[in-house]
């Protein structure tokens, strides 16, 4: 019965390392992953900040050129507005 126990505490040696080491890679790409994740939300965020700056000035060139255009009418229909 000994003999048959050393081939199997080795086998469960090798076994518990293998988990071991499975184990230290998938939180390393679990880690890696997250960076990632960290990396593609910050560049989501600024491309959302650069669409907004973009609208808002595509909004005011149109603003501009509707006051330059009829500055008369845009009175008329907006009473009490300065322009």
């Amino acid at each position: 019965m000994t003999e048959a126990l050393g081939p199997l505490s080795k086998e469960k040696e090798q076994l518990l390392s293998d988990y071991n080491d499975m184990k230290i890679r998938r939180n390393q790409e679990y880690e890696e992953l997250a960076e990632k994740k960290r990396n593609y939300q910050q560049e989501v965020e600024a491309l959302l900040k650069a669409s907004y700056k973009i609208n808002e000035y595509v909004l005011l060139a149109k603003v501009n050129s509707l006051l330059s255009c009829a500055p008369d009418i845009l009175t008329a229909a907006l009473p009490g507005i300065m322009i």
